[in-house]
């Protein structure tokens, strides 16, 4: 299995290593759905140590999280953190099939910038 999910912070972090397969996403995105399934904590997956996902992959996954997700979580949000500027173009194209998800998804090269973005809302809801 070349992820491990841990909880930082008021994120969950996904991180993702060497090669991953369609149903080795789909079986992480089944364990965070377990762990919280109204996505009431954001996610960070954090592909920058993988090799790209196979871009055939993306509607499987995409079909997963519908399946998976309420259409109601309007204000949760993920994000990808990806290395490379190849990875990079492979994100933005995910995140344009991925665009009726029910949820805000973004793509970043820097991690820190990744959980910036995730802990906007936060940080001005407590202001």
């Amino acid at each position: 299995m070349p992820y491990r999910i841990y909880e930082r912070d008021s994120i969950v972090e996904v991180l993702v290593w060497g090669m991953i397969s369609a149903p080795e996403i789909i079986e992480a995105l089944r364990e965070l759905h377990h762990r919280d399934s109204r996505k009431q904590i954001s996610d960070l997956w954090n592909m920058s140590e993988s090799s790209m996902v196979p871009l055939t992959a993306f509607s499987e996954i995409i079909e997963a999280v519908h399946t998976l997700c309420s259409p109601d979580m309007v204000g949760r949000k993920s994000a990808i953190v990806v290395s490379s500027g190849l990875q990079k173009m492979a994100a933005q194209l995910y995140l344009s099939a991925a665009k009726d998800l029910p949820f805000e998804i973004q793509a970043f090269t820097s991690r820190k910038d990744a959980i910036s973005w995730l802990m906007s809302d936060l940080k001005a809801a407590s202001a």
